[in-house]
């Protein structure tokens, strides 16, 4: 090392291993650091670039310690949180495919450019909800162009009065009503003349069965009554082999078993705004869904904490006869399974518990109507445009796609029969011809949750295998009075 050189230059040349190739050979040195000092290419010492490399990082450690001092609790800082917070997906929000992406794009662009015209900011992500409203929900001014809302959900929306109402014109520029499954338009709005729902996926329900098990039992088909259904689970009910698998903890099936098995008996739950979950045929469909589990002991003891994706696990691993309420999306997962190719699919029972034929004023559901639909904001300035996107998102070329890439069906007739061709499917397609809405009304989703809560409150009993029947009725009492106070709230 030089003389009074305040350089480690000899302990940083070792460390840092500096290139022997011609163009880095040594050279003196300009600051009379002596003879064989190694040089970077620009000419500098590596011992100042060290130098220069400590004092960057001391900073950089500095500015990221005033930084966390200005953190919030979720340990992001700001600029760091608008970019994650932008790039994530919203609720409803799709990628979609190619066409439909450079339209949606279209959209956000000349409506992104109007609003810095007039001094305002929108974000147009599909399916996100970000609006500046007036405490009327009517009122809102400025949001997304399009929302992708659940068929249940549709009655709440229409109740708003913020969704564009289709007339016939508007419905033209769709390809016409014709163009999709007559049954997926029963829930765009109160009646034929007051829509707002775009039928977008269709997602009926049915069940699934274990071939190899009917076939050893001596049992050609499902029944086509629940009391059927549940004598057929009793003989396959055998070992570690159950009936059928059922999703007791789950947020969304349970209540669909009670409203189809009184729908088929005659019970709409509400009708002109007055609810009667506690109507007799209510407490049969109670009674029979949870003696499956109670009394009948045709399900696994455990269904009673299952979720969906577990009652579909079972089945698929060979351990259950029945898998009833699912979808065509459970297709890719039991196509993976141990049941792969010793399964299939059947509509469910239209014939209601108690009953060996449909009474007379029962309705034959085979399942809700369900699915996604699509709706259009009333303050769209741009209407014709934000209609061609749904015509093209309900084209039979991009609801193939979408079917293809996400396993929902498709609600435009072409694109629908197609799909008729592959036997696995042709139930499904059966089911959702035959499927029936639920009721129009606003407070519906409170009447559902009301369905939801009397199971929900009778899983401790459960557990115990056992079904209290005083209990039962002060639940769905309890049910009753929800729903109604629902009910006499709406619009």
């Amino acid at each position: 090392m030089a003389s009074g050189c305040r350089h480690e230059c000899a302990a940083d040349s070792v460390r840092l291993n500096p290139p022997s190739s011609s163009i880095d050979a040594p050279r003196p040195h300009p600051q009379n650091h002596g003879e064989g000092a190694p040089l970077t290419r620009s000419g500098h010492p590596y011992e100042t670039h060290v130098l220069h490399r400590r004092r960057y990082r001391h900073r950089a450690r500095l500015s990221r310690l005033r930084r966390r001092r200005r953190q919030p609790e979720d340990g992001r800082d700001r600029p760091q949180r608008r970019r994650q917070d932008a790039q994530r997906p919203r609720p409803g929000q799709h990628h979609l495919p190619g066409p439909a992406a450079r339209l949606v794009h279209r959209d956000q662009r000349q409506v992104q450019g109007a609003d810095r015209r007039r001094g305002e900011v929108r974000d147009v992500r599909l399916g996100q909800r970000r609006a500046d409203e007036d405490p009327d929900v009517g009122a809102v001014r400025s949001g997304p162009r399009h929302l992708l809302l659940g068929t249940t959900f549709t009655p709440t929306a229409y109740a708003t009065g913020a969704f564009l109402e289709l007339k016939d014109d508007d419905w033209k520029k769709l390809g016409g009503k014709d163009a999709f499954l007559p049954a997926t338009l029963g829930i765009s709005g109160p009646d034929a003349e007051h829509q707002v729902g775009i039928p977008f996926t269709s997602r009926p329900f049915v069940m699934a069965y274990n071939t190899d098990l009917l076939k050893a039992a001596g049992i050609d088909k499902p029944a086509d009554s629940w009391d059927g259904l549940l004598e057929q689970a009793k003989k396959l009910t055998s070992g570690g082999t159950y009936g059928l698998a059922v999703a007791y903890a789950d947020g969304f099936d349970p209540w669909k078993f009670i409203w189809a098995m009184s729908v088929q008996a005659g019970n709409p739950l509400v009708k002109d705004k007055k609810a009667s979950l506690n109507d007799p045929t209510t407490l049969k469909a109670y009674q029979t869904y949870l003696g499956w589990l109670a009394t009948d002991k045709v399900v696994n003891p455990a269904a009673v904490g299952w979720k969906n994706a577990q009652a579909i696990a079972d089945f698929g691993a060979g351990k259950a006869a029945f898998l009833p309420m699912v979808s065509a999306t459970s297709k890719v997962t039991l196509d993976k399974s141990a049941v792969a190719g010793k399964y299939a699919y059947a509509i469910m029972p239209t014939i209601p518990p108690g009953q060996t034929s449909k009474p007379g004023n029962g309705v034959g559901a085979t399942s809700i109507l369900s699915g996604d639909n699509l709706v259009v904001a009333k303050y769209t300035k741009n209407k014709d445009l934000a209609l061609a996107l749904v015509k093209l998102l309900t084209s039979p070329e991009q609801q193939e796609s979408y079917y293809k890439t996400f396993g929902e069906l498709p609600t435009n007739a072409t694109a629908a029969k197609k799909l008729q061709s592959d036997p696995a499917l042709a139930p499904i397609i059966d089911s959702a011809s035959k499927a029936s809405g639920t009721p129009f009304n606003g407070a519906w989703s409170q009447v559902q949750l009301a369905l939801v809560n009397v199971v929900v409150q009778s899983i401790p009993a459960l557990k115990d295998g056992k079904l209290d029947e005083t209990k039962l009725k002060a639940l769905i009492a309890d049910g009753q009075k929800a729903a109604q106070d629902a009910l006499d709230k709406s619009k």
